[in-house]
């Protein structure tokens, strides 16, 4: 497609039940000028099939790839693209019809806006509302907040502009649990600005099972600890970016114990975390405080439960 303006991306793996919707949703939007690139990442189910039910439409590309991973597919569709905004979309996720006009015509009018996030419905395995989610409205400092709060983006609801991405990746494959992170962060070194839609744009399926759940308290934090080592190892960083490092790796380990605290796993290491948490952002304690609170409950629950 020639003149292309919104290329819109899907890493799919084993999404038969919800790819068909995903695409509808796509196909729906009231902004037209788009492409839509899928990239299969090594599916056993029937996802192939139910894609290729929509090649007929000739905005929808559909490639191949072997199973290695989220971020590899991501690439690969990114590589296949050539629209000037790159916008994720989960391969279980829902996009309302005015999604894409309505941050099109936020980034044509601010050239100072790199990437543009909306809030979002949260909906359960059978797309029924959970709850609406507004996210933190981290426009004005952007970098301040992903690197000492954490991450209140859902990706599957931003836009960004195409010059961030002038290694020709769309994310880090060595990087995981932070990779969307990190092209967060990126957006803000070379634009200045965050744009932000409150309203619900994006529905999110939330499973039962989450990613955090899937792994170790220690490899999220080994994840996060290497996106954020990659991140500080640019040249020249603002001064006042550089002066984010201690407590940018005091919310690391606070965040990563706050994930086995929630799964109730490896409840010694969390409390480790916690620690290192308080010394490196001691303004922050109260916080660390709390959440050695519920890893208290959380150790007495697990004693209780070993008794009977």
């Amino acid at each position: 497609m020639a003149n292309v303006e919104v290329s819109i991306i899907t890493a799919a793996y084993n999404a038969e039940k919800y790819i068909a919707d995903t695409i509808e949703s796509v196909q729906k939007q009231t902004f037209s000028n788009w492409e839509y690139i899928i990239a299969d990442n090594g599916s056993t189910d029937r996802t192939v099939e139910v894609v290729k039910r929509f090649l007929s439409d000739l905005r929808i590309k559909f490639i191949s790839e072997p199973r290695k991973g989220k971020s590899f597919a991501r690439n690969a569709a990114f590589v296949n693209s050539q629209g000037k905004y790159i916008a994720n979309i989960d391969a279980d996720d829902l996009w309302r019809p005015d999604k894409l006009e309505k941050q099109v015509a936020l980034l044509r009018a601010d050239f100072s806006v790199g990437l543009v996030y909306t809030g979002a419905i949260l909906i359960d395995a059978q797309g029924k509302t959970r709850s609406v989610c507004t996210p933190a409205d981290i426009s004005r400092k952007p970098l301040h907040y992903l690197l000492t709060v954490g991450n209140p983006i859902i990706h599957s609801s931003v836009m960004i502009r195409r010059e961030v991405f002038s290694d020709g990746k769309y994310q880090d494959e060595t990087i995981e649990r932070v990779d969307e992170q990190i092209v967060y962060l990126k957006t803000c070194l070379m634009f200045g600005k965050m744009g932000f839609i409150s309203e619900p744009l994006t529905s999110y399926r939330v499973h039962i099972e989450s990613e955090h759940s899937k792994g170790s308290v220690r490899g999220f934090c080994a994840g996060y600890e290497k996106g954020l080592t990659k991140f500080f190892q640019r040249s020249s960083l603002p001064k006042e970016i550089e002066q984010l490092k201690r407590p940018a790796y005091g919310t690391m380990f606070y965040l990563s114990a706050s994930v086995g605290i929630q799964q109730k796993k490896e409840l010694g290491l969390c409390a480790l975390y916690l620690l290192k948490s308080a010394w490196l952002r001691p303004s922050k304690i109260h916080y660390c405080m709390a959440q050695f609170g519920k890893l208290i409950l959380s150790a007495f629950g697990q004693s209780q439960e070993e008794r009977t």
